[in-house]
């Protein structure tokens, strides 16, 4: 084969590795871009499913969060304000913080609760339903706990 045709054709693979990896690029910007914008205020409502700590299990907790997105990094801290539907005291209520990510429709997040006698850690793992809802599931270190979590932005109405 002559030099000019292998020239040519090495310089057509080139180009056309150079083309995929460009589309690769793109779509992988556009997959990992927020779906969203999370900032606001949210309920967060999870169940505990299985614990090392059986009087959890079954548990249903209700916590009250505003979120701080700047581009994927999320930011919140909130606090709960529910059990089993019931409506909490201030005293019985405890601080959370959360520090995570949005990537596309997947949200994960790490939190600290700051609980009356410690803290406990944990993550919580969701995927976006709509613009206004999450949902997927948490583990926690706090009794061993797991379990299923939903997130619904409150949405202000005007009068």
């Amino acid at each position: 084969m002559e030099e000019g045709k292998i020239k040519k054709r090495f310089a057509f693979v080139v180009a056309s590795i150079g083309f995929f990896a460009t589309l690769l690029g793109i779509y992988q910007y556009f997959d990992a871009k927020p779906s969203g914008d999370l900032t606001g205020q949210w309920n967060l409502h999870l169940e505990i499913k299985s614990t090392a700590y059986n009087p959890y299990k079954g548990l249903k907790i209700g916590y009250q969060i505003y979120f701080n997105q700047m581009d994927s990094n999320i930011k919140a801290s909130g606090e709960k304000i529910m059990e089993n539907g019931e409506s909490l005291p201030i005293s019985q209520r405890v601080k959370i913080d959360m520090d995570g990510r949005l990537s596309g429709n997947d949200l994960d997040l790490l939190f600290t609760l700051h609980g009356h006698k410690r803290e406990t850690v944990g993550e919580f793992r969701l995927i976006a339903i709509n613009d206004n809802k999450y949902q997927g599931t948490f583990s926690t270190t706090g009794a061993n706990a797991n379990g299923t979590v939903l997130l619904s932005r409150i949405v202000q109405t005007k009068n």
